[in-house]
């Protein structure tokens, strides 16, 4: 099972996802900022990131390159409402994907069936 490590500031955001993806047999944990997503990151390896763009204290971005910085790197999706709209878009070394996040998204980029086939 991965470990996904959900960073949003929209605690209905979170909330969504960690439903969404513990459903698809992931190990989900929250974090509300960046910087608590850090603390988190110090002491356990993800094998997935996937956070906000803009958030109070620390945004992703933020968080992405101090993560490279001590961790091996996982897998690092951003969601950001402030994109044009050709999305998904693969970076250096992390995807962005628009916001309101579209599920569908999230699944081709995990590489995760869409449809409802959910581990019961």
């Amino acid at each position: 099972m991965e470990n996904i490590l959900v960073v949003d500031d929209e605690e209905s955001v979170r909330d969504s996802l960690q439903r969404y993806l513990s459903r698809r047999n992931y190990c989900v944990e929250l974090a509300e900022n960046g910087k608590e997503a850090l603390e988190k990151c110090k002491k356990k390896n993800y094998d997935i990131i996937l956070s906000d763009h803009r958030m109070p204290e620390m945004s992703g971005p933020q968080l992405f390159e101090q993560v490279k910085e001590f961790s091996p790197l996982p897998k690092l999706i951003m969601m950001s409402a402030l994109l044009p709209e050709n999305f998904p878009i693969k970076f250096e070394y992390y995807h962005i994907i628009p916001k309101p996040v579209d599920f569908k998204n999230i699944c081709n980029i995990l590489q995760i069936p869409n449809a409802d086939q959910l581990v019961k």
